[in-house]
């Protein structure tokens, strides 16, 4: 007797949990909804830049920066608290400058970035990625930086599970000088140089406009402009080119053709 109630109990919630099943409406697990979840991104690297993760190996071999001087006209100053906040602006605008590469030996290496929950989350994560440095010459301080990026010691390259980019911030000791310099050193994998310049071309725009990166970064956490997601690998962007075999025999005899034309356009040297 005392079983009875339990089997009824379980006859009753097969036909609501068979409804379900064929309704194929399966129950999303209980941390779909938290707000870490839906403020972290991730997916598997793709083929082209896990080759460049397995080209730079524990050197960062490959990782390449750009070195920029600055100077301010007059007597305005840029602040560190600038710096920061930009530097909080471009991770929130380019996920993949925040990102870093988890690895298990169960998976595949996956990129991640996880967004920042407030605007001081934002800035603590952006200060923690700065390295700041104060110098007497602003030339000797670029070279020093040029040469130490471009060496290969253990202790310097970047650990891709921490960081896959990293930022300098150097000023004049003496503050009327208004001098400074900037660099940006990333992965391959993450950008190439031609977009690591249109990454210093947004970070100095923004010490060009004092405010206009906490502004930027209000409106965010304001829910005023939408959230930036991990940007798609590559090889999901290549469009797929499918053709019959006719069509590749018929390519193939054009192709013959204008070899041959090419050829007979030769001059014999």
């Amino acid at each position: 007797r005392g079983a009875k109630p339990l089997i009824m109990a379980t006859q009753q919630t097969l036909p609501a949990a068979s409804a379900v099943s064929q309704n194929n409406q399966h129950p999303q697990p209980p941390h779909a909804h938290l707000t870490e979840t839906v403020l972290t991104f991730s997916r598997p690297l793709g083929n082209n830049e896990f080759s460049w993760v397995r080209v730079r190996g524990q050197l960062g071999y490959a990782d390449s920066y750009t070195i920029a001087l600055l100077s301010c006209t007059g007597s305005h100053a840029i602040a560190d608290e600038e710096v920061v906040a930009a530097c909080a602006t471009l991770r929130l605008r380019h996920p993949l400058l925040g990102s870093k590469v988890t690895f298990s030996s169960a998976h595949f290496p996956e990129l991640s970035f996880t967004a920042p929950l407030t605007e001081s989350h934002a800035l603590r994560s952006a200060r923690a990625q700065i390295e700041f440095h104060t110098f007497d010459d602003q030339d000797a301080a670029a070279g020093a930086l040029s040469n130490l990026w471009m060496s290969t010691l253990a202790d310097e390259v970047l650990d891709i599970r921490d960081a896959t980019c990293s930022l300098w911030w150097g000023k004049s000791a003496e503050p009327a000088a208004g001098t400074y310099v900037f660099g940006l050193r990333t992965t391959h994998f993450i950008t190439d140089g031609r977009r690591r310049l249109n990454l210093v071309r947004c970070f100095i725009e923004l010490l060009a406009s004092p405010g206009r990166a906490r502004m930027e970064l209000a409106a965010h956490f304001a829910g005023k402009t939408p959230r930036v997601g991990m940007p798609p690998a590559l090889e999901s962007l290549w469009s797929k080119v499918e053709h019959s075999d006719e069509e590749v025999t018929r390519a193939k005899v054009a192709f013959g053709e204008i070899v041959k034309y090419i050829d007979k356009a030769s001059p014999v040297h």
